[in-house]
């Protein structure tokens, strides 16, 4: 009897003492690892390009939160320093980019009687704007009169009472073979643009 317990505990110990084979234990190979990796980079190049790129929606919100901080700049400093502001939209001279900028009256013309402007600055907010690449101004109305096309700029005025130029500002956004659109009308009491997501003159609103 005690001869077949010892074989019992002998057979038991050998099962728990038994060696792992090496081979099911083994790690991944260089090899291994390095397909693995060039897997996920690949994966990740298909997917950046996909989060990367904005929707027109998007792009159009950034533009005008743009806008809209150059507007505010240009009303507060023509407020607190009594003087008269504007915002210059030009257009970019052999492909360079279109760009708004923030200007202040400096001195009066002794020629032309006119008041001339100067590129404003501020330590702590931006007073420049240049659009991507794929965007363009495509008009810019005051009333009926189109401002842009043809000389290639035009000015939204800030007084000191505040009141901004009723501007619509129309943009045009390339992407691809599809073009897309956008007007950034301005509230001459608000001091603010508000996005109209399609090509809008002054009037037409309610068409």
């Amino acid at each position: 009897m005690k001869k077949v317990k010892q074989l019992s505990l002998k057979s038991t110990s050998d099962k728990v003492h038994k060696p792992v084979n090496a081979s099911s234990n083994r790690g991944f190979t260089l090899v291994e690892m390095m397909a693995v990796l060039a897997l996920i980079g690949i994966l990740i190049g298909m997917a950046v390009p996909r989060f990367s790129r904005r929707s027109p929606s998007s792009e159009w919100r950034n533009i005008l939160e743009e806008l809209n901080n150059l507007a505010q700049f240009a009303r507060q400093e023509s407020i607190a320093e009594q003087v008269v502001f504007r915002i210059s939209f030009r257009h970019g001279k052999n492909d360079a980019p279109d760009t708004v900028s923030v200007e202040r009256e400096f001195k009066k013309n002794p020629k032309t009687g006119m008041m001339e402007f100067a590129q404003a600055s501020s330590l702590y907010l931006k007073a420049h704007y240049t659009f991507a690449d794929t965007v363009r101004i495509r008009a810019i109305y005051r009333g009926k009169q189109e401002l842009f096309r043809e000389a290639g700029q035009a000015f939204c005025y800030v007084v000191p009472e505040g009141l901004v130029q009723d501007v619509y500002v129309q943009l045009l956004r390339k992407e691809g073979k599809q073009d897309d659109v956008a007007t950034c009308k301005m509230l001459p009491f608000d001091g603010k643009f508000v996005l109209l997501e399609k090509l809008i003159k002054p009037g037409q609103e309610g068409e």
